[in-house]
């Protein structure tokens, strides 16, 4: 795969990010099932096109990380926390 395409495509997954990142933290639950989808359409891609390294990298700093969905009144609506797959 070439360069160009492979910086392409990781712009495309950053833009999809940052939209699902955005409905979270407007309390779009389904925002949480996107996250997950995208996290493993992202790391398949990272394994397949660059180098498992990227994928574990990924994988590592994603599990490190939760997502908490508030209500506008502060109660908590729903988490989303990662453990080692």
């Amino acid at each position: 795969m070439l360069r160009q395409e492979v910086k392409k495509q990781l712009a495309v997954f950053l833009q999809e990010g940052q939209k699902i990142k955005n409905g979270i933290e407007y309390n779009n639950p389904a925002s949480l099932e996107e996250k997950a989808a995208w996290e493993r359409q992202v790391g398949e891609y990272l394994s397949k096109n660059l180098d498992e390294s990227y994928a574990v990298r990924f994988r590592n700093v994603r599990q490190c990380s939760g997502t908490r969905v508030m209500s506008r009144r502060g109660k908590l609506i729903g988490s989303s926390f990662h453990e080692n797959q």
